[in-house]
């Protein structure tokens, strides 16, 4: 899982992507596959947790266990309903 890598920038990518996908910054349309522009006004998983937890790289260096055990739980408790397991 590249949150756990050992490298920092792969981790703060996947955090970041988590966090885009989960605030509704980039969906991917059901019919094609393709990415579009979201709308955090209409995702089922946006929070106020979610926002808050979008770290930015500097906030990620201050305390990337924190930022990432985030992420880690907000995908357990999300995966089936994203993926479908």
């Amino acid at each position: 899982m590249a949150l756990e890598s050992a490298d920092e920038e792969v981790r703060y990518l996947a955090m970041a992507g988590l966090a885009e996908f989960a605030n509704g910054h980039w969906v991917v349309a059901p019919a094609g596959g393709a990415v579009q522009p979201g709308d955090p006004e209409k995702t089922p998983f946006t929070t106020a947790d979610t926002l808050v937890n979008f770290a930015t790289m500097e906030k990620f260096r201050r305390s990337p266990d924190q930022c990432v055990d985030f992420w880690k739980a907000w995908w357990v408790a999300n995966k089936a309903q994203i993926t479908g397991r």
